[in-house]
C-alpha cells in the first residue's frame, strides 16, 4: 500500500472540498411590483435565472404601471 506525501494529501482535500452555497442577498425594497416579481423569481429559482433585457424591461414597465405607495413617505395624520 502507497503512503501519500503531504502534497498528495494537499491536492486530495483541495478536490473534496465543497463551495458553500451562495447565501441569497435581499435586494433592496421594491418600488413596485416589477421589483417583487423580479424577488420572487430570484428566489425560486435560487439566483441560476439571470434576468435579461426584456425582463429589465418589463420590470421597470410594471413598477411604473403598478407602483407601490407610501414608500419612503412618512405617514401624517389625517385632520378631520
Amino acid at each position: 500500500m502507497k503512503t501519500l506525501s503531504p502534497e498528495d494529501l494537499r491536492r486530495l482535500r483541495l478536490r473534496t472540498v465543497k463551495k458553500p452555497p451562495k447565501r441569497l442577498v435581499a435586494p433592496k425594497e421594491s418600488q413596485g411590483l416589477g421589483d417583487t416579481i423580479a424577488k420572487v423569481i430570484h428566489v425560486g429559482t435560487l439566483g441560476i435565472v439571470k434576468p435579461c433585457g426584456g425582463c429589465r424591461k418589463r420590470q421597470r414597465n410594471l413598477n411604473e404601471r403598478y407602483p407601490y405607495k407610501n414608500r419612503g413617505q412618512k405617514r401624517t395624520a389625517k385632520s378631520t
